[in-house]
Formats: C-alpha cells, structure tokens, sequence
C-alpha cells in the first residue's frame, strides 16, 4: 500500500485519552509509531499532550502514516487551559470593525 494514495486530515488529539485518540487515529488510516509518558503518567490516565505531525486546520497526510505521541497526566496538568492557549494560536479571533 501507499501508492493508492489515500488521504486523512490531520485529527487534533491534544486532550484525547489514549485510547480515544489511538482509535482516532486507527479510524483515519493512521498508525502509532511511538508513545512517551511525561511525569506522573501511565496509561490509565494518559491524556496527548503532543503530537507529531501536528495538527494543522485543514492539512492532509496520506493512510499509513505515523504519528508520535507524548502524553500528560489528566489529572495533574489542566488540558482545558493549554488547549485554549492551542487554540487562540491557531484561530483568528473576531476583531470588531471600528
């Protein structure tokens, strides 16, 4: 496979569980290369924290390929916050006309 050229979009799985954001990923055709845990974190309670490639509105990547994800404590490190930071970085916010 690779030459038939099938292509996903890039999914967004930072705050994803594990498991939520591994069959993310399996759906689209995309496959796990490696996984680290960072600080106090093991698989039970294992949010993304980051991911590679990252996430990109609109960016296609064909079937098959990997990604690489670093995961975070959910219950220790607040997700809310550092995906609206995420998110305020990668989407334009309304400016009101003068």
């Amino acid at each position: 496979s690779g030459s038939g050229g099938n292509q996903a979009a890039i999914p967004f799985l930072i705050g994803k569980t594990r498991e939520s954001a591994i069959a993310e990923l399996s759906r689209l055709g995309f496959t796990v290369a490696d996984e680290s845990y960072s600080g106090d974190c093991d698989s039970t309670n294992a949010q993304v924290y980051e991911q590679s490639p990252v996430y990109v509105y609109g960016k296609r990547m064909d079937s098959g390929t990997s990604f690489s994800l670093t995961y975070k404590s959910g219950t220790d490190f607040n997700f809310e916050e550092y995906i609206s930071t995420l998110v305020i970085d990668t989407i334009q916010p309304d400016v009101p006309l003068p």
